[in-house]
């Protein structure tokens, strides 16, 4: 099965840094699990979300069944989001 993804991002363009994102990501779980459960999610929690799901974006982006249209370099969101695990990592 091949997957298509079409994708038209300038990567120096982003509006973003990985650690940016990686408080983006964090502070979505962390509210949105609060206001559905509402009970206190820690910010452990939260970066334990954030984390897997980083992980499962790295992972399909290096699925060989995967193609991205465009010019966009898949290395470098790969390289982007290695970035943001990174970043989850050091909160």
């Amino acid at each position: 099965m091949i997957y298509f993804l079409s994708l038209s991002i300038n990567l120096k363009e982003r509006y973003m840094t990985p650690q940016e994102k990686a408080k983006e990501l964090r502070d979505k779980f962390q509210d949105r699990l609060f206001d559905k459960r509402h009970v206190t999610i820690y910010q452990e929690d939260a970066v334990e979300c954030a984390l897997i799901t980083v992980d499962e974006i790295i992972k399909t982006l290096k699925d060989n069944d995967l193609y991205i249209g465009g010019e966009t370099n898949i290395d470098e969101i790969i390289i982007f989001w290695q970035e943001v695990k990174r970043e989850l990592a050091e909160i």
